[in-house]
């Protein structure tokens, strides 16, 4: 997997500047999911955090391994995608 290892080496820069910024959003908006205050607001910045991961994750991996590969590593993903595109489209 050279791909991996040259995709994450040069996103070393940026996991050190976004890694205590990804964990405050994730944690604070999975928070007020978890307790049912604001839940469609918490929805749009882990919307953004988990299609930020699909992108620079699950598609060079489609890419390179093909479709079964990214669908199994994937499912989680796109589970909590959907499952946030639920909670901030359903209705009251």
């Amino acid at each position: 997997m050279p791909w991996v290892s040259g995709g994450l080496l040069e996103l070393e820069f940026h996991s050190q500047v976004m890694a205590p910024f990804v964990g405050i959003v994730e944690i604070t908006a999975g928070f007020l999911l978890i307790v049912g205050i604001f839940a469609r607001l918490a929805a749009i910045p882990l919307l953004a955090v988990i299609i930020v991961a699909i992108v620079t994750t699950k598609i060079p991996m489609l890419t390179h391994e093909g479709f079964w590969k990214m669908a199994h590593e994937g499912r989680a993903d796109f589970c909590m995608l959907l499952g946030l595109l639920f909670l901030l489209f359903s209705k009251k």
